[in-house]
């Protein structure tokens, strides 16, 4: 019997250690960066300083493309147009959970349907992307319907506030083509996020930062309507 007590007692030890565990991952997860490898790609400078990506990238590290998609006959690069400075949370977890509140309270919720596992650089640090669940973005809409939605990255930690960078575009549905969501605007999708934003109260409007990532129309490439500006959006004291 004595060794009976012994055995469930080192049993449940190593549960509550097992748990313990699991809860401490869970949060670290929220915040935690995949990567401290200084990707090969295009970074700007914030005025603060900061150094930011000025593409949205795949989990390989490269910029993203839309999935291969073609916009008029030319191969599409996703820029980050969206750039988020919380001046009060007073801890990364903090920045977090204000911002999904923001977006939450804005319309653009965490969907199903969307493309992920997407990256974003801030700094020298490479973040996944909030929202964190697979196959998930904020959006204004469901997937079946056209929709403006996009994936954020960080909190990054610099000069006493935390950063993060968005990528926002709008889509429509077209049931013929190979891939069914298709590009319609990057513009669009950031002129809205912010205007929801700065209409909430949460985050003020404060500008616009110059990524320089916009292609011009005799490149190869493009970026379709993108203007290379971020919109900056504040949470100030």
């Amino acid at each position: 019997m004595m060794e009976a007590d012994i055995v469930r007692k080192l049993l449940i030890t190593i549960v509550v250690l097992f748990a313990g565990i699991l809860i401490s991952y869970g949060v670290l997860w929220l915040t935690t960066p995949v990567s401290q490898t200084l990707p090969t790609m295009e970074q700007t400078h914030l005025p603060e300083g900061l150094q930011v990506g000025r593409w949205l990238m795949t989990g390989r590290e490269v910029p993203a493309n839309w999935l291969g998609q073609k916009f008029q006959g030319k191969m599409m690069q996703e820029p980050i147009n969206v750039i988020i400075v919380d001046e009060i949370a007073a801890t990364p977890e903090a920045a977090v959970q204000y911002l999904l509140e923001s977006c939450e309270a804005i319309g653009y919720l965490s969907r199903r349907g969307h493309s992920s596992d997407y990256r974003g650089q801030l700094g020298n640090i490479v973040y996944p992307q909030l929202p964190r669940q697979e196959n998930h973005a904020f959006s204004n809409a469901m997937y079946i319907l056209p929709n403006n939605h996009g994936r954020i990255f960080g909190p990054h930690f610099f000069a006493g506030r935390y950063y993060f960078a968005g990528a926002l575009s709008r889509e429509s549905i077209n049931l013929f083509s190979e891939i069914r969501h298709v590009y319609a605007s990057f513009e669009t999708a950031k002129q809205d996020f912010a205007a929801r934003m700065k209409a909430s109260g949460r985050y003020s409007i404060v500008g616009a930062v110059a990524m320089e990532n916009a292609f011009s129309p005799n490149e190869s490439m493009t970026t379709g309507d993108h203007d290379g500006t971020a919109i900056l959006l504040r949470r100030g004291k």
